[in-house]
């Protein structure tokens, strides 16, 4: 058995125990923490799922491991762009 397989629930469990400590300290409703989580859950099982495809041996298998890696980093990057962008949308009407 591969040991790195074995650091992938003690990197998410950390991830989620900072995740929560931010989320003690956000100031919102329930129900929008609750989307929130959501939103950082998938990026973090998409991402998750892909590095440990990428550890296979067959080659499809890994190309699928890159392709949902990348597709992780993106719709982490966009989300936080158009947010950004949103938000000075905002700020400046």
């Amino acid at each position: 058995m591969d040991l790195r397989l074995l650091v992938f629930p003690a990197v998410i469990g950390i991830a989620l125990l900072a995740w929560n400590s931010y989320l003690g300290v956000l100031k919102t409703n329930g129900g929008a923490k609750q989307k929130i989580t959501l939103v950082f859950l998938s990026v973090m099982l998409l991402f998750s799922v892909g590095f440990a495809m990428r550890l296979g041996g067959a080659a499809e298998i890994i190309d699928l491991g890159f392709y949902l890696t990348d597709f992780s980093f993106l719709m982490a990057y966009l989300l936080i762009a158009v947010a950004a962008l949103l938000g000075q949308a905002k700020y400046h009407s």
